[in-house]
C-alpha cells in the first residue's frame, strides 16, 4: 500500500472551493506555484469561484525545460486537485511553457490568450477539448480591478445640440 500525502487549501470557508495538492511534501515547484495561483484566484473572486465550479475535466501543465515535469489539474466541481505526474495520462489537453512564462501567467503579469498568440504558451488538444480549454484559460486570466481610491469618471457635458440626460432629443428636418 502506498501512502499519499494530501494538502488541502488553507482557506476553510464553506464558500471557497478546496484546492488539494497530492503529495505535498514531494510536490514540484510547478505544482506548488499552480496551487498558490488557484487558491489566490479563488479567494479573491466569487466570479472565479463560479467559473471553477462549472469546469469539469483535467488538463496537464508541462514545463518546456524539463519533459519529466508535468502537473495534472483536475476540476471536479466540488474541489480542484493538482498532482505531479511521472507518466502523463494520454488524451488530456496539455499546456506547455517555460517556467518563467508560467510564473508570469500565474502572477497576473500576462494574459493566457496573449501568451498563446505570441507562441510563448503552447496548447495541445483535440477539437472536442476546445470548450474546456477556453473556459480554463478564461478562469486563469487575472481580473483587473480599478483602485478603490480612484474616483468615478464624471459624465460628459451635453454639447450645444445635444439634450441633457433625460431630455428628449430635438427633432431635425
Amino acid at each position: 500500500m502506498v501512502a499519499t500525502h494530501l494538502m488541502a487549501t488553507l482557506d476553510t470557508r464553506p464558500d471557497v472551493l478546496p484546492v488539494v495538492l497530492v503529495g505535498d511534501d514531494q510536490a514540484s515547484g510547478l505544482a506548488d506555484m499552480l496551487r498558490q495561483f488557484i487558491e489566490q484566484t479563488l479567494a479573491e473572486s466569487p466570479r472565479k469561484q463560479r467559473q471553477a465550479r462549472s469546469l469539469s475535466g483535467a488538463t496537464l501543465f508541462r514545463s518546456a525545460e524539463d519533459d519529466d515535469l508535468c502537473v495534472c489539474i483536475t476540476f471536479a466541481g466540488d474541489h480542484i486537485e493538482l498532482r505531479d505526474e511521472a507518466t502523463p495520462p494520454v488524451g488530456l489537453p496539455a499546456i506547455t511553457a517555460d517556467f518563467l512564462t508560467i510564473a508570469h501567467l500565474t502572477s497576473g503579469q500576462a494574459n493566457p490568450f496573449w501568451l498563446l498568440a505570441r507562441r510563448r504558451l503552447q496548447a495541445r488538444f483535440t477539437i472536442r477539448q476546445v470548450p474546456f480549454l477556453l473556459r480554463l484559460l478564461r478562469f486563469m486570466r487575472i481580473e483587473r480591478h480599478a483602485p478603490s481610491n480612484q474616483m468615478e469618471t464624471p459624465p460628459l457635458p451635453a454639447g450645444p445640440n445635444l439634450p441633457e440626460p433625460g431630455e428628449e432629443a430635438p427633432r431635425t428636418r
